[in-house]
């Protein structure tokens, strides 16, 4: 036996948090009061040939487990803990240990050692015994605990809530037309890795959000394999039923199906966005767009703009803003279905008529959105806020930075 498990896991807890962090959830701290001090005890002790593997593997997952359940280390930044957390459960699954997954209850860690590892259902039945002796005296600090996360991670929540936006547009979209473009293709594709990505993050410090379920809650990874992708997500829901996780309830392949699937965790983020950061988020270092939409009402850089709600430049660039609130790549088409939905007068024009309306309502320099709302010719990062792409559709440089 070798030191280099010891050594793996030094990397990456000096990689992610001080020298005071890692003491302070170290036993014996008046013998430890230097992590050099703590490191070379600890391989001392692997090398140990007196100490059995099991007792060392157990003393180690025991102490692992102390960072993994303690996200104060991290600020309850769920984006710093996230990148803890996958790096070393990769470390932990080279080396035969795992990371007990424990559905739908996200703020307890298990660390399996190679030698407790036993048969899946075995390790499910001891999860579940685990889960239900500290379930009961954990329940009354859960909402506490979930809004003190969510306090910290607002932008992850507004990202997830935006993501899903598009993601509810385009299927909604699909099931009414049955169309495919490229352009919704890829923002469909991008919207679902968004959504997986935060959700997988989020989960890790919410409670009620899991991230082994999101498979099924948000199974599709493309426009073109919407039924299949479905039927997949059905049948591996079939399969865990038996554990007493229903998630699809109801297999028809419908949108409202669908929709009402991810309901319970747009409730759950909704509920933990705070009214005060959207208020006064758009003035922060961190706000991530030029333009916000506060009710009607649009601020640029968090000043509100002074915008005719009646005139047609306010009605597109809203039409605009619904499609790519982060900003993005438009097409012609797309933009005019739904300007026509929202302005009944244009419904008559041709496909060129409104390619003109579109350019004049936005960007002409009598008349536009970006004139009436003195919007500068060029952002921070050199480009224009709203630009045509010449036989295309629109640009929108929303994204700040």
């Amino acid at each position: 036996m070798n030191d280099n498990f010891i050594k793996g896991v030094w990397v990456i807890l000096k990689k992610y948090l001080s020298d005071e962090k890692i003491i302070s959830k170290t036993k014996n701290l008046e013998n430890n009061k230097s992590v050099e001090k703590i490191e070379a005890n600890m391989s001392d002790y692997w090398l140990n040939s007196d100490i059995s593997i099991s007792k060392k593997e157990d003393v180690f997952s025991r102490w692992i487990e102390k960072f993994l359940n303690s996200q104060e280390l991290f600020d309850y930044r769920l984006d710093i803990f996230g990148d803890f957390y996958n790096e070393i459960n990769n470390f932990l699954s080279k080396n035969a240990f795992r990371i007990a997954e424990i559905p739908d209850y996200q703020t307890y860690f298990k660390v399996e050692s190679p030698t407790n590892i036993q048969s899946m259902t075995e390790m499910y039945e001891q999860q579940h015994f685990e889960f239900d002796s500290v379930h009961e005296a954990r329940q009354k600090e859960t909402d506490n605990r979930d809004i003190l996360v969510g306090q910290q991670n607002q932008q992850l929540l507004i990202r997830f809530l935006e993501n899903s936006e598009i993601y509810l547009k385009i299927l909604k979209d699909y099931f009414d037309n049955n169309e495919i473009t490229i352009f919704k293709e890829k923002q469909f594709v991008k919207a679902v890795v968004g959504m997986k990505n935060d959700a997988d993050k989020l989960s890790l410090g919410i409670s009620g959000l899991s991230r082994y379920n999101f498979d099924i809650i948000i199974p599709f990874g493309s426009l073109y394999s919407l039924k299949e992708d479905w039927n997949n997500a059905v049948k591996k829901d079939t399969k865990d039923r038996w554990l007493g996780f229903f998630i699809i309830k109801n297999d028809d392949f419908t949108f409202q199906n669908i929709k009402s699937i991810l309901a319970p965790t747009l409730k759950k983020v909704s509920f933990l966005i705070s009214d005060e950061f959207i208020e006064n988020g758009d003035t922060s270092s961190n706000n991530t767009r030029y333009i916000v939409k506060d009710g009607d009402d649009f601020k640029y850089k968090g000043k509100l703009l002074p915008l005719s709600k009646k005139a047609n430049y306010y009605k597109v660039f809203c039409a605009l803003y619904a499609l790519l609130p982060s900003g993005g790549e438009v097409e012609y088409k797309d933009l005019i279905k739904e300007i026509k939905s929202r302005i009944p007068s244009t419904k008559s024009k041709s496909d060129e008529e409104m390619r003109k309306f579109i350019q004049s309502n936005l960007t002409e320099k009598s008349n536009g959105f970006i004139r009436y709302a003195k919007i500068p010719k060029t952002e921070d990062n050199s480009k224009p806020l709203i630009d045509v792409i010449k036989s295309f559709g629109i640009n929108f440089n929303n994204k700040a930075g």
